[in-house]
């Protein structure tokens, strides 16, 4: 877990009740019980176009701010002495 994370999990609600909180919500996700619900040709059809949005959406994100991206990695210098003479 991202230590940042977790800080400021720890100042939420303590470092005591931050095990706590995750031992109630270990128990919610391990006891329950069957839903018997009905998933219909839909359902995979509505996941899928979440996913390709998604995918969509990030990459015209990517798109708009990639000069601000590209200019947050430092740019590596050209060395002439790996170039053959």
């Amino acid at each position: 877990m991202n230590r940042l994370f977790q800080t400021g999990l720890a100042i939420l609600f303590g470092r005591a009740n931050l095990t706590r909180l995750f031992a109630i919500i270990a128990t919610i996700f391990l006891s329950s019980l069957p839903a018997h619900a009905y998933l219909d040709a839909g359902t995979g059809s509505i996941i899928a176009q979440l996913i390709i949005g998604g995918a969509a959406g990030f990459m015209v994100v990517v798109k708009l701010y990639w000069h601000k991206i590209k200019s947050f990695f430092p740019q590596r210098k050209k060395d002439n002495a790996d170039q053959p003479e």
